[in-house]
């Protein structure tokens, strides 16, 4: 349903057309100056509110992690159909930044990134630049991104991740307001336009006022514009959660048995089935339904016993079982599973990675809430929760006039 109504708002809406012959190439950089930023719903959010305005919104990530790290490249490029290659829209990875700053050969970085904007920009009429984020180094990450924006004569939309802030009430106000004062003179302090500023992940039990207070705050402190505060997006569980797909993807798990699951399918914990089955079921029935059971390819027990468990209800359902060490079941429990396969009976996908139980486990717990283009329930609450607590119009305007004030620079000339 959401899908739909999006797609006919950016049929009807009013567009701006642009011949091949004057055709306005706009730009922003959307970054962070925290350490990790969880920027991707302000992306997708941002990316459909420019949807509605610009016939073709480009996406580009000038420095991006390793392949495989993380999936903002591929998940933007099939929600908003990028002809472009996912080649095309990355500049340079990680690695070979690092290097390249290492060897003194800065140039190099900056060249390069421009040279893959500039060939993306003409097939665009407006892109959308996701800045860097190193969670290591995020002083290195702020300089390297104001350098980008700098190279690419690009306003700067800032974002503020406040999962870790505790505050409440007047507290948690004062401490947007003043991220927002902060990022505000340290963004101009640079030289480049500076859009305005969202918040992201907020504690706050009354979201909806939260613009509105944080606006106050601005004004009484001398702020000219206080609406460069766009909005604060709220702690989601939705977007919070961990998905069965995502948690499968970033386990880098093969699937062998058992149906393909469901997006809405959220993993709450992982268990380690070394126990007896007594004992593992009454682990089981101490926690709720989302489990991810891992377990060894030998524990036939523990496989069958899960499955059977579905099948009577007895105990929580589980999300799926994980078998280490990259082996398979037995043969006489792999003739089984085939056969319930065959009888569309395996009601529990069943798995394999090639680490070990221990590993696995570890590699569970640092698994991050994750948006994957299959991720549709995600998808459609981060567009949710921009319109509701977002003003597209105060940022639609912010946008305009940051892009007619940006200069082009020097390296752009060449």
């Amino acid at each position: 349903m959401f899908r739909v109504r999006r797609q006919l708002q950016r049929a009807l809406a009013p567009r701006r057309w642009y011949s091949e012959t004057n055709k306005v190439n706009d730009r922003v950089v959307v970054m962070s100056n925290d350490t990790t930023s969880h920027q991707t719903p302000v992306l997708l959010g941002l990316m459909n509110a420019l949807s509605v305005k610009y016939h073709s919104v480009g996406y580009f990530r000038p420095i991006a992690p390793a392949p495989g790290t993380d999936h903002h490249v591929e998940l933007l490029k099939s929600e908003f159909k990028l002809s472009d290659s996912a080649n095309d829209l990355v500049g340079m990875y990680s690695a070979d930044v690092v290097q390249a700053r290492l060897t003194g050969d800065v140039d190099a970085i900056t060249d390069t990134i421009l040279a893959k904007f500039e060939a993306l920009r003409a097939k665009h009429d407006f892109v959308v630049v996701e800045g860097a984020t190193f969670e290591s180094a995020p002083e290195l990450a702020w300089d390297i991104n104001v350098e980008i924006a700098k190279t690419l004569g690009s306003p700067v939309l800032l974002t503020n991740d406040f999962r870790d802030v505790e505050s409440e009430g007047d507290a948690l106000l004062e401490s947007i307001a003043t991220r927002v004062l902060l990022g505000k003179d340290a963004i101009e302090a640079t030289g480049l336009p500076y859009i305005g500023s969202i918040a992201n992940r907020v504690r706050s039990s009354t979201p909806l006022e939260t613009r509105g207070r944080v606006q106050a705050i601005l004004k009484s402190k001398g702020t000219a514009d206080p609406t460069i505060f766009l909005g604060a997006l709220p702690l989601d569980n939705i977007l919070g959660s961990k998905r069965l797909n995502e948690v499968v993807a970033q386990l880098r798990a093969t699937q062998l048995y058992g149906p393909t699951s469901p997006n809405s399918v959220v993993v709450t914990d992982g268990l380690i089935g070394t126990s007896d089955l007594k004992e593992l079921f009454g682990h089981l029935k101490q926690h709720d339904e989302g489990l991810l059971v891992i377990t060894s390819a030998d524990r036939t027990d523990v496989v069958l016993g899960l499955l059977a468990s579905r099948a009577s209800g007895a105990l929580p359902n589980v999300a799926g079982i994980v078998l280490t060490n990259g082996a398979f079941p037995q043969d006489h429990v792999k003739d089984i599973l085939d056969g319930m396969a065959k009888l569309d009976k395996t009601t529990i996908p069943i798995y394999t990675v090639d680490e070990d139980a221990f590993k696995t486990a570890n590699s569970l717990s640092r698994v991050t809430c994750d948006i994957l283009p299959t991720s549709q329930t995600k998808i459609q609450q981060s567009y949710i929760l921009f319109d509701k607590f977002v003003s597209r119009s105060a940022l639609m305007d912010c946008v305009c006039q940051a892009v007619k004030s940006t200069k082009r620079t020097p390296k752009q000339f060449k």
